[in-house]
This record gives C-alpha cells, sequence and structure tokens, in this order.
C-alpha cells in the first residue's frame, strides 16, 4: 500500500512540472525527483525474480501439509478396515475438512504466482465420501499433487528438508 501512496505523491509535483512547461519550476522538479527515489524500493520489491523464494516457500508449506494431510487418511482409512466402528465418521470428515485450507493458500497466493510467471497449481477435488475407497482415491490424488508441486519447487531450488516425516 506505501507504494500505491508514494505513487500518488508524484501526481502533485508533476502537474505542476507540466503546468510549467516549457521551464517547470525548479521547486517542482525537486519535488517530483525526490518522490521518485522514494519508488525505488517499490520498483525492486514486485519483481519475478525477487517473489520466487516466496513462492517457492509457499510450494514447500502446501507439500508438507499435504503429506501430513495424506498420512492421516492413510491412519483413517487403515481404522476404516479393521471394523465400522474403529474412527467416527467426524473424525474422518475432520481430516477431510483440513483439505480445503490448505489449498485455499495456493488460491489466495495466485497472484503471486502470476507475478513470479507460474501458473498458480490447481488442486484436485476430493472424491465425494468417506468411506474406504473414496479415502483410498483422495490418497491417491493428494500423491500425484504433491508430486507435481514438487516438480514446480525443485524448478524454483527446491524444498529443505522437513524436521519431520510421515512415519519417521
Amino acid at each position: 500500500m506505501s507504494c500505491q501512496f508514494a505513487i500518488l505523491k508524484l501526481l502533485k509535483p508533476l502537474i505542476e512540472i507540466v503546468r510549467g512547461l516549457p521551464t517547470p519550476p525548479a521547486q517542482a522538479i525537486v519535488e517530483f525527483l525526490k518522490n521518485a527515489e522514494d519508488l525505488v524500493p517499490c520498483m525492486l520489491a514486485a519483481t519475478p525474480a525477487s517473489v520466487v523464494p516466496l513462492v517457492r516457500g509457499l510450494l514447500c508449506l502446501v507439500i508438507q501439509n499435504l503429506a501430513c494431510l495424506r498420512q492421516n487418511l492413510h491412519v483413517v482409512a487403515s481404522l476404516l478396515a479393521t471394523g465400522p466402528g474403529a474412527v467416527a465418521a467426524s473424525e474422518v470428515q475432520s481430516v477431510l475438512d483440513s483439505y480445503q485450507p490448505i489449498v485455499g493458500l495456493l488460491d489466495l497466493a495466485s497472484g503471486i504466482f502470476r507475478l513470479a510467471g507460474f501458473a498458480p497449481p490447481q488442486a484436485p477435488q476430493l472424491a465425494v465420501g468417506s468411506d474406504s475407497a473414496a479415502l483410498h482415491a483422495d490418497q491417491i490424488a493428494i500423491a500425484n499433487f504433491i508430486d507435481e508441486l514438487q516438480v514446480a519447487a525443485d524448478a524454483m531450488g527446491g524444498c529443505p528438508s522437513p524436521l519431520w516425516q510421515p512415519g519417521g
């Protein structure tokens, strides 16, 4: 927001310069140059190269969260396989409900992805239902999406090793 205000500060001296042509007032030129110098950090802040580390960090965060979700789905599906009363439907739904906030981060950051020159990743829809077959399909969809995100993250330098890994 400060960059937009800095741009607006250019207007007053610019108008005075234009009105004063062919010999604009020196004070207007000095004020314009000072305000233009205040914009230098704004011009450097939002270049594609400067947002790539942020995009990579977002991808890595989403990858880690999806890996955790996939592990939770695996546990819930395993419990469901042992018997119908092994896990409550609300617990299954709670695990499934965590998907949207994770992939919602990608939607929120779509403008940043575009600024960096990348198409925002499109998260797959999860299967309808909370039975073993649907949970298995969800695990596959999430695993494939993780692989897709990992390729993109690797193209930007890769993700650091997580402190915690499922099953480890």
